[in-house]
């Protein structure tokens, strides 16, 4: 296994260097680089950072290194954070001094005030390039220690090419689960089915089709029961949230989401009692790890007489029998046979069986032997060769280096290669996105439109002509998907994808890898890191505990880029937290936010993106204005309808979305809008709703949402 850590660094390092070689490129430009040697300075940091670039590329398609190697990696990944970091804050302040509304001798004397900060600025920022252009200047020395193989460079990657629902439909049709759906439907409900509560589980590895097969086994009964739910659990689940999320799918009382969000556990379990007692229903728990949650989940399905079924999946042999006991039933999980592990992995890779080139027949054997009938790793695989050249020697590179893993290895580590492989195969500028979504917790339904918006935030979307950030971005999460790295989720009509998750097994190899290279910290059950951690990106879902740590400053977050802290009650912003580069701030499901707590908000001078949703405010702070590089806005499920009027002075604001919102006359100038929603044109001014302007604008904007009063007024001819 040694060496795909190492890799997988590398290439997220290459991937980092494009941004920072831009913005050294733009500070020698600008006329603050005259200060006496900097702009020389600068020019040669950049070309002793493009050089190690090149290695970096270099090195990325290598597959084994020393720790030595190793080490570099991880001072060369902390060096360019802290470089960006540094340029980031130098130009907002030579940029952004106040302008002086004051007359006379005052004013004179405040604009020699400005002059000297400026030149305060310009002195330390000279000494920080000098000490960066050493510290580089002595990685790059240490970089010739190393010697690269003669002829090695970086794989060349086709076009993103979208395909769309056809590999997820594919997935659902999984061959050989029809014999295994027969098997367990039978025991739900067959000839004879008992009218007795009845327990199914469903056990085998990860990645063995467990979800996939019950799944099917669900969507093809749930029509003979009153009323059905599919409830994902995780390794270390919520219960209380578990219990809401349940009821919420199969209470239909309106509004139950909010009106059960203070429940206690009891109460929720007495909830769902109440409403399932007389029904016959059918629950799905997926992915259960401990005996405990199942006790408590297990409280809230009553045993009644009316034929109701629950079935689990489970890994553990254990935590299977434990669930069904002695009315219920396991059921084994087998791997594919060879005909329908041959057969998923053609149509997967060449769409049909014939279409096999007759020279890969015996590297295909080798690998399909090697994935031993794994579903997951055939798929992944086979998403990896789809867009190879069908040359033999190409596909025996991936043999070769299946092959140097052990005979005796688990199938957790047959997918952690399988997986390098894959990661390794992605572009650079798409290796930093893929492990990004490690900071979503396990079991997630991801909406696509907030990721795509955080990897634009943080800087990890290369510009393309002629398409819009948003449109490169969402390429991104679809040759994601198109690659089985994760999966789609909520398909409309077979065409568009909304979201996406990340399989168990995949997240655990993202969040290894992350680790090492300090791409996020995720506060999960685990101990705090150490004083001395410089934490890039925090990451808190569903745990109560530890956001009180963040208010003792407890952590050192001056180097913080991102803070999601989300659905977790009783949490608030400390006034005087020290975040002078943070780009992302999630607060969703904060419940205790309130409207004085976001007094520190227009402070955080880099911040891109600010979700707010379901949280307690009514209305945003006046001076948020200020936050002139803020492209997403989303105060969705939350009580904010009227905008402040300086909501108009961000000029990169893309994505701006809320419930009703009652815009100003002013929007029609906001030029880099992209989404708005949802607007309620009712309050609206009539000279909102009818500037030229305006219209012209909404209709080059890629969405907007108006509620029906807004759309009667907007285009019923004024």
């Amino acid at each position: 296994m040694e060496g795909f850590g190492e890799n997988i660094m590398v290439s997220a390092l290459a991937g980092m260097m494009s941004p920072l070689l831009g913005k050294l490129s733009y500070l020698i430009e600008k006329e603050y680089a005259e200060l006496k040697g900097v702009r020389k300075k600068l020019e040669q940091l950049r070309k002793e950072l493009m050089a190690i670039n090149l290695v970096l590329e270099k090195y990325a398609s290598m597959e084994n290194y020393d720790l030595q190697l190793k080490a570099w990696m991880i001072e060369m990944h902390e060096l360019a954070y802290d470089m960006e970091d540094i340029i980031d804050l130098f130009t907002y302040r030579i940029d952004h001094e106040p302008a002086s509304t004051t007359v006379g001798v005052k004013r004179i004397i405040l604009k020699i005030l400005r002059k000297v900060r400026k030149i305060h600025h310009r002195h330390k920022f000279a000494k920080q390039i000098h000490q960066l252009q050493v510290l580089v200047n002595e990685a790059y020395k240490q970089q010739k220690r190393y010697r690269l193989e003669e002829g090695i460079s970086s794989k060349p990657h086709t076009e993103i090419d979208p395909r769309l629902p056809a590999l997820y439909v594919e997935v659902e049709k999984l061959l050989g689960v029809e014999g295994p759906s027969k098997e367990i439907m039978e025991q739900l409900i067959g000839e004879k089915p008992t009218r007795q509560h009845r327990v199914v589980s469903a056990v085998g590895s990860g990645g063995s089709g467990k979800t996939t097969l019950v799944k099917q086994v669900y969507e093809r009964i749930k029509g003979q029961f009153s009323c059905s739910a599919f409830l994902s659990v995780s390794q270390k689940p919520n219960i209380n949230n578990l219990l809401r999320e349940l009821l919420s799918r199969i209470w239909d009382g309106s509004g139950s989401s909010g009106a059960t969000e203070l429940y206690s556990d009891k109460q929720l379990i007495d909830k769902l009692r109440a409403c399932l007692d007389n029904e016959r229903y059918l629950v799905v728990i997926d992915d259960i790890w401990q005996r405990s949650a199942w006790e408590t989940i297990h409280c809230a399905l009553p045993k009644n007489n009316h034929a109701s079924r629950i079935i689990i999946t489970t890994r553990i042999k254990s935590v299977a029998q434990f669930c069904t006991s002695a009315e219920g039933f396991v059921y084994q999980m087998k791997p594919l046979n060879k005909s329908d592990s041959e057969s998923l992995f053609l149509r997967r890779t060449f769409g049909a069986e014939e279409n096999c080139p007759s020279q890969l027949e015996g590297v295909i054997n080798k690998i399909l032997y090697i994935c031993d009938g794994l579903p997951l790793a055939i798929i992944t695989l086979a998403s990896l060769l789809a867009d190879k050249p069908r040359r033999e020697e190409e596909w025996e590179r991936v043999l070769n280096y299946m092959g140097s893993m052990p005979k005796k290895d688990s199938e957790l580590e047959v997918m952690d290669k399988i997986l390098s492989l894959s990661y390794n195969d992605l572009p650079h500028h798409m290796k930093n996105c893929f492990l990004y979504l490690g900071t979503f917790p396990e079991d997630h339904d991801i909406g696509k439109d907030i990721l795509v918006w955080k990897w634009i935030a943080e800087g990890f979307i290369v510009a393309k002509q002629g398409f819009t950030l948003e449109e490169i971005a969402e390429s991104y999460f679809y040759e994601l998907i198109n690659r089985s790295l994760v999966q789609p989720v909520n398909m409309l009509h077979g065409v568009s994808e909304h979201g996406c998750r990340v399989h168990d097994i995949v997240l655990s190899f993202i969040i290894s890898r992350s680790t090492e290279e300090n791409i996020f910290t995720m506060l999960d059950d685990q101990e705090l890191p150490s004083s001395k951690t410089r934490i890039r990106r925090l990451s808190i879902w569903n745990k109560q505990q530890y956001p009180t740590f963040i208010s003792q400053e407890s952590m050192k977050l001056s180097h913080v880029r991102a803070i999601s802290i989300c659905h977790v009650d009783g949490w608030t912003i400390p006034p005087d937290l020290d975040l002078p580069v943070l780009r992302v701030l999630d607060l969703e499901g904060c419940s205790a936010l309130r409207n004085a707590h976001l007094d520190c908000i227009p402070s955080l001078f880099h911040l891109r993106y600010l979700g707010l949703s379901r949280t307690s405010i009514d209305s945003l702070p006046a001076q948020i204005g200020k936050l002139e590089y803020l492209q997403t806005l989303d105060v969705r499920s939350t009580l904010v309808r009227r905008l402040p009027e300086s909501i108009l002075h961000p000029k990169r604001l893309m994505r701006l979305v809320g419930d009703e919102l009652i815009l100003l006359d002013g929007f029609g100038n906001m030029e880099s809008l992209q989404e708005l929603g949802i607007v309620d044109g009712c309050n609206c001014s009539i000279s909102f709703l009818i500037t030229p302007r305006l219209t012209s604008h909404f209709c080059k904007a890629s969405s907007v949402h108006i509620s029906s009063c807004t759309a009667a007024r907007f285009f019923g001819g004024y």
